[in-house]
């Protein structure tokens, strides 16, 4: 939370748990709005890939903007770095554009 309240990053942070969107926080630059909090994970998100089959990512992976957020136009994609802990069925992940500064 601090690297989204206090960096100087546009990016958003989207705490998951049991395959829903449970918390997230986001720069107040990024330039998109975070689906509902509770809603099911869209299967072309990294973190839906950990609860379904326990993959853990190592880097980041490109990903449809639509997977994360609203409003989003069918080319816009975003990156997405997820952490997943199968001990507490919970994944952190940080979303961001390629290339934008804040």
């Amino acid at each position: 939370m601090k690297l989204v309240q206090c960096g100087k990053y546009c990016i958003a942070l989207i705490a998951c748990e049991n395959n829903k969107i449970k918390r997230c926080f986001r720069d107040p630059e990024f330039q998109f709005y975070i689906k509902d909090i509770g809603t099911d994970l869209d299967s072309a998100t990294c973190a839906y890939e950990c609860f379904k089959s326990g993959k853990k990512f190592m880097k980041a992976e490109e990903v449809y903007a639509d997977a994360w957020v609203t409003k989003a136009n069918k080319d816009d994609f975003l990156m997405e770095h997820t952490f997943y802990s199968e001990f507490y069925n919970f994944t952190l992940s940080i979303i961001w554009r390629e290339g934008d500064i804040c």
